[in-house]
C-alpha cells in the first residue's frame, strides 16, 4: 500500500501534538502514545513510517478499533499510564470513543475527525483537520470550476455522521446538478441503473478508500466517459 508523504507528516503532527499534551499534563518524561486505527487503512503504516523516519523512541501501543473491546483495552492502557491517543480515523468511531475519554481520563488527537457533532460531544477530542463546512465549500467550488454536468453522489453508511453532513451540504449547494445519491456499505453493494450512469457527467465519492476503489471500478466498467471526484476521506 502506497503511503503518501502528506500522510506521514499529518501523523507526525499528531504525534508532536500528543507530546505537547504529555508535557502540559505534567506527566513524567516517558512519551506514551496509543494509536487507535482500522485494519486495511494506511494509518498504521504512516504511523510506523513517521516513527522510523524521525527516529522517535517512544513507548507506543497499537489498538485496532473494535467497539466490543474498546472499553476494556482503554481501561488497561490507562492503568499503565497512557493518556494520549492518536485516532480514531472517522467520526462515528470518535463518537463511540468520546464517553470513554472522560471515563478513563484520556485525550484523543484525531487528525481526520472534523464533524461538528463529534467535536461538540467532547472537549477531549482534538482535530487537526479543517471543518466539514469548509470542506463542503471547497468541494462545491472545485466542482463548479470543473463545470460538471449531472452529478451522482456515492456515500458510505459506515461513517454516517461525516458522510451525511457532507452530502447534505453538497446536495443543498448543487441541487440542480445532483441526479442521485446512493449509499454503500462495502462497495460491492452499489446499485445504480445503467441508464442513470450514462446520463451522469460525474460521480463524487464520500466513502472510505476501499469502498471508493471497488465502486469506481464497477462504475467505470459500465460508463467509460464518466468523471470521478472524491473527498479527502476517500484517500485514506
Amino acid at each position: 500500500m502506497r503511503i503518501q508523504k502528506w500522510q506521514i507528516h499529518f501523523l507526525l503532527l499528531a504525534i508532536c501534538s500528543a507530546m505537547l499534551f504529555v508535557y502540559l499534563l505534567g506527566r513524567d518524561s516517558r512519551e506514551q502514545v496509543v494509536l487507535l486505527y482500522d485494519l486495511g487503512t494506511t494509518m498504521e503504516n504512516s504511523f510506523e513510517e513517521a516513527i522510523r523516519r524521525y527516529s522517535l523512541i517512544w513507548d507506543t501501543r497499537k489498538v485496532v478499533f473494535s467497539e466490543s473491546t474498546l472499553e476494556s483495552e482503554l481501561e488497561s492502557l490507562s492503568r499503565q499510564g497512557f493518556r494520549i491517543i492518536i485516532g480514531p480515523r472517522n467520526s462515528c468511531q470518535a463518537m463511540v470513543l468520546a464517553p470513554l475519554l472522560e471515563k478513563f481520563g484520556l485525550f484523543a488527537i484525531a487528525p481526520a475527525v472534523t464533524s461538528p457533532e463529534v467535536l461538540r460531544a467532547s472537549n477531549r477530542i482534538i482535530s487537526l483537520g479543517v471543518s466539514d463546512d469548509y470542506q463542503v465549500e471547497n468541494i462545491v467550488e472545485e466542482l463548479i470550476r470543473e463545470e460538471i454536468g449531472p452529478l451522482i453522489i456515492v456515500k458510505d453508511v459506515v461513517n454516517s455522521i461525516y458522510t451525511d453532513y457532507v452530502v447534505e451540504g453538497l446536495v443543498n449547494a448543487l441541487s440542480e446538478t445532483v441526479i442521485g445519491v446512493f449509499e454503500i456499505e462495502s462497495g460491492f453493494d452499489l446499485e445504480i441503473d445503467a441508464e442513470l450512469l450514462h446520463r451522469a457527467d460525474a460521480v463524487f465519492f464520500v466513502a472510505n478508500p476501499r469502498q471508493t476503489a471497488i465502486s469506481l471500478r464497477r462504475i467505470a466498467s459500465i460508463s467509460r466517459d464518466i468523471r470521478f471526484f472524491a473527498s479527502d476521506y476517500s484517500e485514506g
